[in-house]
């Protein structure tokens, strides 16, 4: 017998999937805009502009997870672009 709730679950998952696809294909595109920015560096400062503030009003609940969702996003692509900086051998 199927749940009562079965639709709704499946939207739910639905949509799930599509923010984390969503946030994906944010990534990889920061990424690869903050490397247009001329240095690793830039692109690092680039990257963390893009991220939203906390201030005293920070809100909770999902106004709250929606801005961490935001900061984890740049998070993601900024630790990317340092990763690939660090690969580089030192120049000369």
């Amino acid at each position: 017998m199927a749940s009562k709730h079965a639709e709704f679950e499946k939207e739910y998952m639905t949509w799930q999937y599509k923010l984390e696809k969503e946030a994906s294909d944010w990534t990889k595109d920061i990424i690869a805009e903050s490397l247009k920015q001329g240095t690793y560096q830039q692109a690092i400062n680039w990257i963390n502009s893009l991220k939203p503030r906390y201030d005293e009003s920070f809100p909770g609940g999902s106004a709250g997870a929606e801005i961490n969702y935001l900061i984890e996003i740049a998070e993601d692509a900024r630790q990317a672009v340092l990763k690939q900086a660090l690969s580089q051998k030192p120049k000369e």
